[in-house]
């Protein structure tokens, strides 16, 4: 058996030496009660004043063990095996996320970029102002400029950094000059 609570403190502390964390929560009809946080190994989640969690019956007379969270506020979005983790600033709104997505792609973001992790291997870094790709195939695009296996740079216009000549102006005396050769090593 176990008791829904609406969360009121987190602490950190210490239990037996160890580090340990206890939920302050009510658990209804005018009883607040202080128990023991559990999660998995790993996880280092902190929920806030407000979020609800699950009260586990502990064998020791009025023992409770919290052992698992709601957050009230924000819409839960992973699907059928996926995993999303996200954090929340104070007032509980999210601010990032890490999302695990069952299509074998990984993503990163909050309101200021993103970063995702393809099934195919691509990469991609973006924010409002530009993006970076690195494709499958080892070929970088940054804004439109592609980077080759080989090195060379190429536009958005299609002008090669290995192959491009300059037009020359007339010079004083009024001569047309030729295109400069390609740049050389």
């Amino acid at each position: 058996m176990g008791r829904i609570a609406k969360i009121i403190e987190f602490v950190r502390g210490t239990s037996f030496k160890a580090a340990a964390s206890d939920v302050k929560a009510d658990v209804g009809g005018g009883d607040i009660v202080t128990a023991p946080h559990f999660c998995q190994p790993g996880d280092d989640g902190v929920p806030l004043p407000g979020d609800f969690a699950f009260f586990s019956e502990t064998p020791r007379r009025g023992g409770f063990a919290s052992v698992g969270y709601v957050d009230p506020k924000n819409q839960q979005t992973a699907q059928a095996g996926e995993r999303r983790v996200y954090a929340r600033n104070a007032a509980g709104d999210q601010v990032c996320q890490v999302w695990v997505k069952s299509d074998g792609s990984v993503l990163a973001d909050n309101d200021k970029g993103s970063y995702t992790l393809d099934p195919d291997g691509g990469h991609t870094l973006q924010n409002a102002n530009g993006y970076i790709k690195l494709l499958p195939s080892g070929v970088v695009d940054i804004n439109g400029y592609i980077i080759g296996l080989d090195g060379n740079g190429t536009t958005a216009n299609g002008v090669s950094q290995d192959d491009h000549t300059h037009a020359q102006s007339p010079d004083s005396a009024g001569n047309s000059q030729e295109e400069t050769e390609p740049p050389t090593v």
